[in-house]
């Protein structure tokens, strides 16, 4: 996957939303005839409040999309540690302690979660790949902090751990259109 850098969380979203789009494209054949849109077509389609003005579908953050995928258009489609990052979101709730800021995650934690995941240990670089990667797609909702013993820590506020938990048990719409495969 690309890196998106410092870009605005629709920015993020319409790269996710055309990249999970990508997927589908692959495998649909040469067009629709029933007329129907593309995933494409319905991710991209605003819809329009009674001012006038323009309010995208979705006020999911990135990070939620990411979880929210399908499990095999998420293996399919991230990087290894955007996988990584993405095992440790949706579980956060569990992972996590408790903090006055919401939920916080020790990088050494996140060290034994993934090694616990892969069966092997993981280098001290991919933990800070993932900590990054948490934190660029949370949409600001996610703060990557050093304790003041020295330990690096990333804090989820309260109300994205919420809406990570309703899309991954179910209980919210997810925002992304699936891509059909």
């Amino acid at each position: 996957m690309q890196s998106i850098g410092n870009v605005s969380p629709n920015k993020k979203r319409k790269f996710l939303n055309k990249k999970i789009g990508s997927q589908s494209s692959k495998t649909k054949r040469a067009g629709n005839t029933d007329g129907s849109q593309s995933p494409e077509e319905q991710s991209s389609t605003n819809k329009e409040d009674e001012d006038g003005s323009d309010e995208t579908q979705s006020t999911a953050t990135a990070l939620e999309q990411v979880c929210a995928l399908p499990e095999e258009t998420a293996m399919n489609s991230l990087s290894a540690n955007q996988k990584r990052a993405r095992s440790v979101a949706r579980r956060v709730d569990e992972y996590g302690k408790s903090v006055p800021a919401g939920i916080a995650i020790t990088s050494t934690r996140i060290r034994d979660i993934l090694s616990g995941l892969e069966d092997k240990r993981v280098h001290r670089q991919t933990v800070q790949r993932v900590a990054d990667f948490l934190k660029r797609f949370g949409d600001g909702h996610i703060d990557r902090k050093q304790t003041r013993g020295g330990k690096n820590v990333v804090v989820f506020s309260d109300s994205i751990v919420e809406a990570i938990t309703s899309v991954v048990t179910g209980e919210k719409d997810p925002g992304v259109t699936p891509a059909v495969i």
